[in-house]
């Protein structure tokens, strides 16, 4: 009996240790994600760029993180998330250097790519582990634990970014950036240990059957039509476009901005964990994800109907952790996905995610230069029609997912 104890604690113990590596590298990733929208005036004014063109700047972190999502699950699910791990981080830091040295667009752009791939390796791999290593009905309350910790980048990627870049310079703190992120690839090696390496493994070939079962779930089709629009619409504004419009389309200092992006973040914060613990404690995941989905759009819709940027910090704040919902999307996918397969299926409905933000992020910029030239730059036009698709978009996600929802009953995976 103390011997099962011991092992027990051990083990939760294991857990806790690659929890918090994770949680670390999760939250430079976030950082490197909705930095350049604190920074995007700067890089603006100082790499001489239009607004289509910080668009495609915006863009570069998402093309590879896209593209690789479904190839990183299978990797996660066949090799196992711990050698991953390691070279996801080593590319980051190379391409956080790269970025912060960049004099051009064109190396601008390179290093953000260099940085994107990195980044698409963690998110993943993180979910791979807490799934092994802590049970089922804690899933969720781990994952929203860990985009919490994530958002906490967020919030270093405004108020704190736009203060210590008004004084050391955005490119020291990438440069800070990319040397705490090479130091976390050895650390990685010693936490995540063989503990999340020890399960039955699966050849490249069998993993890949995850993409096909994602296929043949409507409901997990419709997930992924989910994150392709909340992902784009939040990504978009949150990550890049906030910045400008606040201040283009209503005024706002650059510490207001930094104030509203901080908020924004600390929302996301509070509403990650507190999703995972109302699912928890309702026993559903896809009704909490539902409601929340549902309260999103009408955020949208408000920022459409009103125009100019509304001076309430506590719309900021909330917006943010009703964003918090889209933890969810996960622990859904967990629910309907074979244990063999997870990373694989998660790995599919993430590259639907950045396939949104890639096409959100450049389809916005393209629309804010295109109403400015027709309106002679009015701003609050421009960002009302960005505004405007953001809510058409979210309300056809949430009723597309709840009409599979109701088609397709979930099949909690076992694991064998």
């Amino acid at each position: 009996m103390r011997r099962v104890q011991a092992e027990c604690e051990a083990r939760r113990k294991r857990g806790w240790m690659a929890f918090v590596l994770l949680a670390l590298a999760y939250l430079i990733v976030m950082f490197q994600r909705f930095a350049p929208g604190a920074i995007s005036n700067e890089l603006a004014n100082e790499l001489m760029v239009s607004n289509t063109a910080l668009g495609a700047l915006g863009s570069a972190y998402f093309y590879p993180y896209a593209i690789l999502q479904i190839p990183c699950g299978g990797l996660s699910d066949s090799v196992g998330p711990r050698r991953i791990l390691l070279w996801s981080l080593i590319a980051q830091s190379v391409g956080s250097i790269w970025f912060a040295q960049a004099r051009s667009f064109q190396s601008a752009f390179l290093g953000r790519l260099l940085v994107g791939f990195g980044a698409s390796f963690v998110y993943v791999s993180a979910l791979k582990v807490l799934a092994e290593v802590f049970a089922r009905e804690q899933f969720p309350v781990f994952v929203g634990l860990l985009q919490a910790v994530g958002n906490l980048g967020a919030v270093l990627a405004s108020v704190p970014l736009i203060s210590i870049a008004g004084v050391v310079g955005w490119r020291a703190i990438f440069a800070g950036v990319a040397c705490l992120t090479a130091l976390l690839a050895p650390v990685s090696l010693c936490v995540i240990g063989d503990s999340a390496e020890k399960h039955r493994r699966y050849s490249l070939k069998t993993a890949s059957g995850g993409f096909y079962r994602f296929v043949r779930s409507r409901f997990l089709i419709g997930v992924g039509l989910w994150m392709f629009c909340f992902s784009g619409t939040k990504l978009a504004f949150q990550g890049l476009w906030a910045a400008r419009y606040l201040t283009q389309a209503g005024g706002l200092t650059p510490r207001e901005v930094g104030i509203v992006l901080l908020l924004f973040g600390l929302g996301g914060v509070v509403g990650s964990p507190l999703y995972g613990w109302v699912a928890q404690r309702l026993r559903t995941n896809e009704g909490t994800m539902l409601v929340g989905s549902f309260l999103l759009s009408l955020f949208w819709i408000v920022l459409f109907v009103v125009g100019r940027p509304i001076r309430s910090w506590a719309f900021y704040f909330s917006m943010g952790l009703v964003s918090g919902v889209f933890t969810l999307a996960f622990a859904c996918t967990k629910d309907r996905s074979p244990a063999g397969f997870f990373a694989t299926i998660v790995g599919v409905v993430n590259a639907w995610s950045f396939a949104g933000s890639v096409l959100f992020i450049q389809l916005s910029g393209s629309v804010v230069d295109a109403v400015l030239r027709r309106t002679r730059g009015d701003w609050v036009a421009a960002f009302r029609a960005v505004f405007g698709l953001s809510a058409v978009s979210m309300i056809i996600a949430s009723g597309t997912l709840l009409i599979l929802s109701r088609l397709e009953l979930p099949r909690v995976a076992v694991h064998r």
